[in-house]
C-alpha cells in the first residue's frame, strides 16, 4: 500500500500537530515500512530535518499556509500514484481526489462557544472566534468526503457527530501515542535543568500554551488560595510567557517569588521538567485529547486536570479531576494532592500503566487498520 502523508508540520515538534507528525513517523519506522510512505512537504526541508527523515521518500512543492496547502494538495501533486492520502490534522483537501483519503480531526474546539457547552459555561466564551468557527465549519463540510475519519478521543468523536453529518461507524477513535523519549530521567538531569531555569526547591508544573482556553488565570487564582506553607514549599512553574493581564494578576496576588514563567522550553528539556515536578497541572476549559498530562504520567508524575471534555477519559487512573470553573475547588484539590500521601501515591502508581495503555504498537496497528479499511472500502 503506497501512502502519501501531508507533512506540513514535519520538523515542528514544538507545535501539537508537529509532535503528532513526529510520533506518527517514529511509529512507522519502528513498526512499519518507510519505503511505502511518501511525505508531502511545502517548500524545501531544512537539512537537519531532511537527514532525520531520509529513510522516507519526500516530495516538495510550493510553500503556502497550512490551510491552503492542505486544500490544494490535489493540484500540487499527482496523487494518482498513491493508494491513499493521509492528512494528520484538521484541514482536508478540496476537489476530487484520484485516491481515498483519511483525515484525523483532532477536535472541534472553535465550535464550542457556539454550542450548548458555551451557553451553560460563559467562561468558554473566551474562546469565541468567528473566523475560526467559520473555518471549522468549512473544514467539517469538506471532511464529509473523507473515506474514513480518525479522532483522538471518544469525547472528540461525539463532538464531531454533533457538528457534521457523517457515519459514526466510519469514525475511529485512536489515542495519540507518546514520544518514546518521555520517561523518568535521572536526578542529575533534573538538577541540571532546574539550574538552567533557576528553579529552586519543589514545584508544580504547567506546560501547554497560554491561550485563554488553557485557563492559566484559574490556575494562578487557585494557587494563590493555597496555604502559605504550601506556597513556600512548592513554587508554580509555567512554561511559556504570560501576557500582561496574567502578569498583573501575579502582582495583584503578591505571587512574585512564587509563580515563575520560564519561556518556551525546547523539547530536550521538557522530560526533565516533567520528571522533577511534584505535580502537573492542566486545567483547560476544553481539550480534544490533552497530551501534556499523559506525557507527565510517562515520567511518573500525576496531574490535577479539568473534569471537562476529553480529560477525564484520557487521564483516568493517574490524575485527579476538578471543575475548571471553580477556583476554590481547584485550590482544595491542589491542597489534597500536596498533603495526602495516600491519594498522591495511588495516582503515582497509576502512572506506571501509561505506556501500556497508550501502546505505540497498538496505536500504529489501529491506524494501519483504518488505512486498509479505507483502501478496500
Amino acid at each position: 500500500m503506497k501512502i502519501a502523508i501531508n507533512s506540513y508540520f514535519l520538523g515542528k515538534p514544538s507545535l501539537g500537530f508537529g509532535r503528532y507528525t513526529k510520533n506518527l513517523l517514529d511509529n512507522i519506522r519502528e513498526f512499519g515500512t518507510p519505503d511505502d510512505i511518501t511525505l508531502l512537504y511545502p517548500g524545501s526541508l531544512p537539512n537537519d530535518v531532511s537527514e532525520e527523515y531520509g529513510d522516507f521518500r519526500i516530495l516538495e512543492s510550493m510553500e503556502t499556509d497550512r490551510f491552503l496547502w492542505a486544500a490544494n494538495l490535489p493540484r500540487l501533486f499527482d496523487l494518482s500514484a498513491f493508494d491513499l492520502l493521509y492528512i494528520p490534522y484538521n484541514t482536508p483537501p478540496l476537489g476530487e481526489l484520484p485516491c481515498p483519503f483519511v483525515i484525523t480531526i483532532h477536535d472541534t474546539i472553535p465550535g464550542v462557544p457556539f454550542s450548548r457547552d458555551g451557553f451553560f459555561h460563559p467562561s468558554l466564551m473566551s474562546m469565541l472566534n468567528i473566523e475560526e468557527y467559520a473555518r471549522m465549519k468549512r473544514e467539517l463540510k469538506a471532511s464529509r468526503r473523507a473515506t474514513w475519519i480518525t479522532t483522538d478521543s471518544h469525547n472528540a468523536k461525539a463532538d464531531i457527530l454533533k457538528r457534521m453529518d457523517y457515519p459514526a461507524e466510519k469514525i475511529d477513535v485512536i489515542y495519540i501515542n507518546i514520544n518514546q523519549d518521555f520517561k523518568s530521567v535521572s536526578q542529575e538531569e533534573i538538577t541540571a535543568v532546574k539550574k538552567k531555569y533557576a528553579i529552586e526547591g519543589e514545584y508544580l508544573f504547567y506546560l501547554g500554551g497560554i491561550r485563554a482556553r488553557k485557563n492559566i488565570r484559574g490556575l494562578i487564582m487557585a494557587y494563590a488560595m493555597l496555604p502559605l506553607s504550601l506556597r513556600n514549599k512548592y513554587s508554580l512553574i509555567i512554561a511559556g510567557s504570560l501576557n500582561d493581564g496574567l502578569r498583573k494578576l501575579v502582582h495583584r496576588k503578591k505571587l512574585e517569588g512564587y509563580v515563575f514563567e520560564i519561556g518556551m522550553v525546547p523539547e530536550r528539556d521538557v522530560t526533565a521538567l516533567y520528571s522533577g515536578a511534584k505535580l502537573f497541572t492542566f486545567l483547560s476549559f476544553y481539550e480534544g485529547f490533552g497530551l501534556p498530562p499523559v506525557e507527565a504520567a510517562t515520567c511518573g508524575i500525576p496531574s490535577l486536570v479539568s473534569n471537562t471534555s476529553s480529560l477525564p477519559e484520557v487521564t483516568e487512573g493517574f490524575a485527579l479531576t476538578v471543575s475548571p470553573f471553580h477556583q476554590k475547588q481547584i485550590a482544595r484539590q491542589l491542597e489534597l494532592l500536596l498533603t495526602d500521601s495516600e491519594v498522591y501515591a495511588k495516582l503515582k502508581q497509576g502512572c506506571s500503566n501509561v505506556h501500556e495503555r497508550f501502546s505505540r504498537e497498538k496505536i500504529h496497528q489501529q491506524l494501519m487498520g483504518v488505512f486498509e479499511k479505507a483502501v478496500s472500502r
